[in-house]
């Protein structure tokens, strides 16, 4: 009777490890469309997938702060900067005017700790906003383990 215990946990807990959902992992992503990001971190969220930052999560990557199963890796990053409107051209997209609407999402989607660090560091702005894994860490962003 026990061995048919031990089996019964054994399968229990290998057919939990192999039905939880795999974390998207980012190694180095530049960004991109606010709303392209956006509808991929609702996916995840509702696929209960998490997110673990590796390297550098840049621009509209930064959405993933969102997740409530995020993480960040030793060697993880974030860029914050203020929202544009990009203007298609042949050779890619250029700058174009600031989307305050937009920046005002991205604020609303961040965790309260990166709101407060990103407005100690003089809020969102053209000019890049660099925070390394220990300073996410230090706001409340869960270290990978």
């Amino acid at each position: 009777m026990r061995n048919w215990i031990v089996a019964g946990l054994l399968l229990a807990a290998l057919t939990a490890a192999v039905a939880a959902p795999q974390p998207l992992v980012i190694g180095n992503n530049p960004g991109g469309l606010v709303a392209q990001f956006a509808a991929q971190e609702q996916q995840l969220e509702a696929q209960g997938r998490g997110v673990v930052v590796r390297g550098r999560c840049a621009s509209a990557c930064t959405v993933v702060l969102h997740n409530p199963n995020v993480c960040v890796a030793p060697g993880g990053s974030f860029m914050f900067h203020k929202a544009f409107l990009g203007i298609k051209t042949p050779h890619g997209l250029l700058r174009g005017p600031d989307d305050e609407q937009t920046t005002a999402f991205l604020m609303s989607w961040y965790p309260s700790g990166v709101r407060a660090w990103i407005a100690a560091h003089g809020g969102l702005r053209d000019q890049p906003l660099n925070m390394s894994a220990p300073a996410a860490w230090s706001v409340g962003v869960r270290r990978c383990t």
